[in-house]
């Protein structure tokens, strides 16, 4: 096989591509702004690194639809993107290309897309060929734009392995794809390969009991103390999903109808529709508490601006109460409607100054006592015996 100049595109270990990813990630919302980001990261740099979070899980979006990265790469779940000739058939991007034949610029376009995801650490890019030579040149041009964040994708036939062996040599990571048997697995880890990739419901498909056989793999790997991850595909359900990963499968390419599953649990759409609906009743009770203590800020501002106005009923009552009929009964003396005498001089009035209402006024009192009593018309009291003439000021006998 014709072998070019060693390519120096590191050492094709998983190390590598964990210190790729060990720098962090940025998940971008659009309606938040850079500063406003990084202010409200400010306080939380001393959280766990979200690499020891994770533990070994790593999934992988098995797509190469453009419109699929642009939903599920930005949710911060994938490692990686995975691809295969079957994906890239009906990529939309490919479809359109101006090429009269296939072309590597244009996978190379694809693969430039992927990268520009921060979340995306990984690309795994399938080679092909009829025999070795032309899957291992196939192979350099795809590893060599990024030897750390490209695995080339080789099957797992005799020309595949050659190439596969001499892509390790020359300092490219492989993915050995199209395993559905243990020993399979076991030929992936002797070459060094980074990933073993069994199909997993293409065995169901073939009448294979494709979990049996997943965990087979498994045990082999770990049995032989190889660092290769089996990279498990083509699974087909959620489900799966998690049964596989009980038997410690940690590392999936899946599509983005799985995906689709993984969120389609009857119980948490429920769970979150009550949540909303009850959040939106806090909120409205907060609103309503809100205009409630705003009205009565403003019934506080209106008492507080309106000018003190007298209580007209307290008006009357006062001024009725401080109102008092003077009768003349001695000079120097007065009474008032009370019947206490009060020999305060200062409260001596002369008859020109006393109005005539109260010469009116004393005569119908003193009548009307007169005949209330039950005393004769001709009876008088000794304290009116005398008045002052208004015409001479003199005394003079009462005249009843």
């Amino acid at each position: 096989m014709m072998r070019a100049k060693n390519f120096e595109m590191g050492d094709g270990t998983d190390e590598s591509s964990s210190s790729a990813s060990s720098s962090g990630s940025t998940i971008v919302f659009d309606s938040i702004d850079e500063e406003k980001r990084d202010e409200l990261l400010k306080d939380i740099h001393s959280l766990p690194k979200r690499t020891s979070m994770r533990g070994s899980v790593k999934l992988f979006l098995d797509s190469a639809d453009e419109s699929e990265w642009r939903k599920w790469l930005p949710t911060g779940l994938f490692f990686g993107v995975t691809t295969n000739v079957q994906l890239l058939e009906k990529s939309e991007t490919l479809a359109t290309a101006n090429d009269e034949d296939f072309s590597f610029q244009t996978l190379l376009d694809l693969v430039d897309a992927a990268l520009e995801y921060e979340s995306v650490n990984e690309v795994h890019v399938p080679s092909w060929g009829l025999d070795s030579d032309e899957i291992w040149k196939n192979g350099i041009v795809l590893a060599k734009n990024d030897p750390q964040r490209i695995v080339v994708a080789v099957p797992c036939t005799f020309e595949g392995v050659k190439a596969a062996n001499a892509l390790v040599a020359d300092g490219a990571r492989v993915q050995i794809s199209g395993v559905f048997a243990p020993h399979q697995a076991l030929m992936a880890a002797a070459i060094g390969a980074s990933y073993v990739a069994p199909t997993f419901g293409k065995m169901y498909d073939a009448g294979r009991d494709g979990f049996k056989a997943t965990e087979e793999m498994m045990k082999t790997i770990t049995k032989c103390g190889s660092e290769s991850k089996i990279l498990v595909k083509n699974v087909r359900s959620a489900v799966d999903l998690a049964n596989l990963g009980s038997i410690g499968c940690d590392t999936f390419a899946i599509s983005a109808e799985v995906c689709e599953d993984m969120f389609s649990d009857s119980l948490t759409v429920q769970y979150n529709k009550e949540l909303n609906l009850t959040v939106a009743r806090i909120g409205e009770k907060q609103r309503d508490l809100k205009l409630e203590a705003q009205k009565q800020k403003l019934l506080e501002m209106e008492k507080q601006s309106m000018p003190v106005q007298d209580d007209p009923e307290s008006e009357n009552d006062s001024v009725g109460a401080t109102k008092t009929t003077t009768k003349v009964v001695a000079a120097g003396t007065t009474t008032t409607s009370g019947g206490e005498n009060n020999n305060n001089n200062n409260n001596i009035v002369s008859l020109e100054e006393m109005p005539k209402e109260v010469f009116v006024e004393s005569d119908a009192a003193d009548k009307s006592g007169g005949d209330n009593d039950g005393s004769s018309k001709g009876s008088v009291d000794s304290n009116d015996s005398n008045v002052i003439d208004s015409d001479d000021f003199n005394r003079k006998e009462f005249d009843p």
